[in-house]
């Protein structure tokens, strides 16, 4: 019994010792199981024929696209884009003396490749892609609009057009990988919205604008209110970061500039009614309201961060007599360099009506148009310019250009064509006791406007136009 177990136990040792020689021979050229290159099992593959097994690999490979519409599912091949992945460098040692405890366990490998494809090929194959060529819609974020009086979140729309720059990458990587299949949707390679309906950002947005909408800032123009609401004041605001809406003060910048051109009188066009011969059109002049604007601005935003309507009167760099339409009032000085006339207004009532010598064109002095005022009120003192230096009573500048109302004690006579040949150098020089009783009845900011009706009449039945004023309240 002892016998045969002996001859049993060493016919067992035999057959391992073949087995184990067997295996040294065996994998003396051969990869040992669980051999695994650049996540690719090579176990008993021959290591003589590993480069040409693994180019084998590249050549035969097919990529997968899967499409957010099955239909436009689409593969490519190695052979279409001419793909090749061969072995750059780096060796396997393995050694067979230890091939028995070795095939038990997995051996991994990282070996350097060199990636060949032709980029040519590969642009064509991509463009030529079904989810590339059949695009058909946009991807748009989620916004809140205005609808039937209300605000209200417009949902997004997730379209199904690819990222094609990291579309491309993506299939070179999958190539490089050997993984198969490539989902376009779950390796996020479509053009997603990037504001969504649900997010806090169109949340914020949203609260925002329904808070904006309730606001009221009125501006107070004495006879007329201009009234600031909904859409209106969010325009003067921005996006923040987090949807919330902020006032913009460049936005609020233009709202007020546009409410000035809307309603400063400075430097503006208007239908004058004159004394006996109907309507002209005044144009130019310093007469009028100028706005302010950093002030205005800076009352427009602190309006607009209160809760409350809020009730605005323009801060004004320059003012005038009324804030009504009629922005002259109906105390004023009129001068007609056609009829060489000037007219003193009081309340609506002729006081004064004289002769007048006005600038003499003819010399390039003609006396300047425009709606006007009296910015200064002197006595005594001497007018000067280029050739003459000339002492007066009484000075009332009207302009900035040296133009004013004066007397003229040098002449004896007013009025007629005397302006065409004896005119002065601009001013508008009134007979000495005329001019003593005018005096007193000026005032700075008071209105004189000067005209020519022999090129500035209009019919009496013109309409007062955007962007002109007409005077009222003559009592003749």
């Amino acid at each position: 019994m002892r016998k045969t177990f002996k001859i049993f136990f060493a016919f067992i040792i035999i057959i391992l010792i073949f087995i184990y020689i067997s295996g040294l021979y065996f994998f003396r050229d051969r990869f040992m199981p669980r051999t695994y290159i650049n996540g690719y099992d090579f176990g008993l593959t021959k290591i003589s024929e590993f480069e040409k097994n693994y180019s084998e690999l590249s050549k035969n490979f097919v990529l997968d696209i899967v499409a957010k519409d099955k239909k436009n599912n689409d593969k490519i091949t190695a052979e279409e884009i001419k793909f090749e992945d061969n072995i750059g460098g780096g060796s396997i040692k393995q050694t067979p003396l230890y091939w028995p405890v070795a095939s038990l366990v997995d051996k991994k490998y990282q070996l350097d490749t060199n990636l060949k494809y032709d980029d040519v090929a590969l642009t064509e194959r991509l463009n030529n892609l079904n989810p590339v060529k059949n695009e058909s819609i946009h991807s748009k974020d989620a916004k809140v609009v205005f609808d039937k009086g209300e605000f209200k979140v417009e949902k997004e729309v997730h379209g199904d057009f690819v990222k094609q720059a990291e579309l491309r990458r993506a299939i070179i990587s999958h190539f490089a990988d050997k993984k198969e299949k490539l989902n376009l949707e779950k390796e996020n390679l479509y053009i997603e919205p990037s504001i969504i309906a649900d997010s806090q950002y169109i949340k914020n947005q949203l609260e925002s604008y329904k808070n904006l909408f309730t606001k009221k800032i009125i501006f107070d123009f004495d006879d007329r209110k201009e009234e600031v609401t909904g859409q209106s004041i969010i325009a003067m605001y921005s996006k923040s970061d987090d949807g919330t809406l902020v006032i913009d003060e460049n936005k609020v910048a233009k709202f007020v500039e546009n409410l000035a051109a809307k309603y400063d009188t400075f430097r503006t066009s208007r239908i004058f009614n004159t004394t006996g011969i109907g309507k002209v059109k005044v144009d130019g002049g310093i007469y009028g309201w100028l706005t302010d604007r950093p002030k205005t601005r800076a009352e427009v935003i602190a309006a607009l961060n209160k809760d409350e309507v809020v009730t605005i009167k323009p801060i004004y760099r320059q003012d005038a007599v009324s804030r009504t339409v009629n922005d002259i009032g109906n105390t004023y000085i009129e001068v007609d360099l056609a009829r060489q006339k000037l007219w003193y207004y009081n309340k609506g009532n002729l006081e004064l009506e004289t002769n007048i010598v006005s600038g003499n064109p003819t010399l390039g002095n003609g006396t300047p148009t425009g709606t006007d005022r009296i910015w200064s009120r002197e006595r005594d003192r001497f007018l000067t310019g280029e050739n003459y230096r000339s002492k007066v009573n009484y000075w009332l500048p009207i302009n900035w250009s040296g133009i004013g109302l004066h007397d003229a004690t040098w002449r004896s006579n007013f009025g007629g064509n005397i302006y065409l040949s004896s005119g002065s150098h601009g001013c508008i020089n009134i007979p000495p006791a005329v001019m003593k009783n005018l005096f007193d009845k000026t005032f700075n900011g008071m209105p004189v406007i000067v005209y020519n009706s022999a090129t500035q009449k209009v019919p009496d039945t013109i309409a007062t136009q955007e962007g002109t004023q007409t005077n009222q309240g003559q009592v003749q």
